[in-house]
Order: structure tokens, then sequence, then C-alpha cells
């Protein structure tokens, strides 16, 4: 049997911002993006303690990948907690589980898009207050700071519901992580026409630059990670 595992990139810019509070990990089961809520340096604290809490689902069963996603914020908040880390964080993770699963899940406003055979296949939904304005108005008129004011993250005290989604994983499949400083600036449909348009580990850096020359606001931070098989050694 043959295995699917990611190929990642990934590209950070500070911005404007006095301290780089999105933090990332890949592997070849799990790719990671948090972006700490928050300006000062426990906010980045709190996205590390995500990534490393999603980073171990790479010895996860298979079955257990979904209890594990949706307990995540539970046990990271304690985590949190204990170490009376007061800031929290939001998480974009993808997980390939041993059955060629593709499991996504998010908390917060940063951003998932997965591309098969050159179309947005999914797009999650971000956890903001403008964006839960335009779910239920779409013509309201948003105010001033409500993209920033998260409706959903994980810290300590909360134990918010993320959305968790499941795909059949397919070789050449190309999973995009995005913080709010990127997604921002650059839309899904054109994340997704950079990583269709280099296969060579730039992607993520041309995401990040382009979201740069509109002006960044915060910290922008990108991974595209893409699906290949690796062949049993009897095929090799």
């Amino acid at each position: 049997m043959s295995e699917l595992h990611f190929v990642s990139a990934a590209a950070s810019l500070l911005g404007p911002r006095e301290y780089q509070n999105d933090a990332y990990s890949t592997n070849r089961l799990v790719v990671v993006l948090a972006d700490g809520a928050g300006a000062g340096a426990d906010a980045r604290q709190a996205a590390d303690f995500v990534v490393n809490h999603y980073a171990s689902f790479d010895d996860i069963t298979s079955d257990g990948v979904i209890e594990g996603l949706l307990d995540a914020p539970r046990s990271i908040g304690a985590q949190l907690q204990g170490v009376e880390c007061v800031a929290g964080s939001t998480a974009a993770a993808a997980v390939l589980d041993g059955s060629a699963r593709l499991w996504l899940s998010t908390l917060g406003d940063s951003r998932i898009v997965v591309v098969r055979q050159g179309r947005i296949v999914h797009l999650s939904r971000l956890h903001n207050r403008a964006a839960a304005l335009r779910e239920s108005e779409p013509t309201a008129v948003v105010p001033p700071g409500a993209a920033s004011s998260l409706t959903r993250m994980i810290a300590s005290g909360r134990d918010d519901v993320p959305d968790v989604s499941v795909l059949t994983a397919r070789e050449g499949d190309q999973v995009i992580l995005l913080s709010d400083g990127a997604d921002s600036k650059v839309s899904p449909l054109q994340a997704a026409k950079f990583a269709l348009g280099d296969r060579r580990g730039r992607a993520a850096r041309m995401i990040v630059d382009a979201a740069s020359e509109q002006g960044l606001s915060d910290n922008a931070t990108c991974v595209v990670a893409e699906i290949w098989r690796t062949l049993p050694a009897t095929e090799q």
C-alpha cells in the first residue's frame, strides 16, 4: 500500500508588529498554523502551544483524529492555564490519517484553502465578528475593528468548538494555510493561483510577498503543503 504525505514550504513576515506572533509546524502528516491573539510576547507563547499540540497528531491513530481535533481547544486551553498564559490563539490544521483521509480543523480567523485539479474544493469559514455579520446579513455595514474581533479561539478558560471537515485525500491536492495578515491581503483565489503556478516550494513566499505589496497591518504567514504518494520499496 502507498502512503500519502505532505511536502510543505512556509514563509512568514513580521509586518508592523513588534513581535512575530504567528507560528507554524510541518511534518509528513500534519501541517498547522497558529496566530497568537494580542500584541505581547505571551501571544506567541499561546501560538507555540497550539502548533506543538497539533504537531503531535502525526502519532495518533486514524480513529483518534476526530476526537483529537474536537478536544484540542479544551486540552490546549488547560495547558495555557497551567502556565498562566492569558493570551489566546487561532488554529488552522490539516492532518492526513492512515486511511487516506484529509482532516481539516480551524478556530479563529486563520484560513484553510484546499486546491484539487485547479479548483478550490474547501474554503474554511472565518470566526470573527465581521464574518458573522456578513453571514447573518450580507449587506450589513461592517464596523471598524470587527474583522479583528474573534468569535472563536483557543485560550485558557474557553472551550470553543472548532470547524472540522474531512475529505478523501488525493495525490496532488494542495493545502494552503493563511494567517489573517496574509488572508486579508491575498484572496483565496489568488492564493490558489500562486500555489498552482509554482510546484517548486516557492508559492508560500510568493503569497506573503504579495500580501506585503498591499501593505501589511499584521504578521503574515503562509504554509503550502502538497500531498505526495510514497511508493513501497517493491514499486520504486
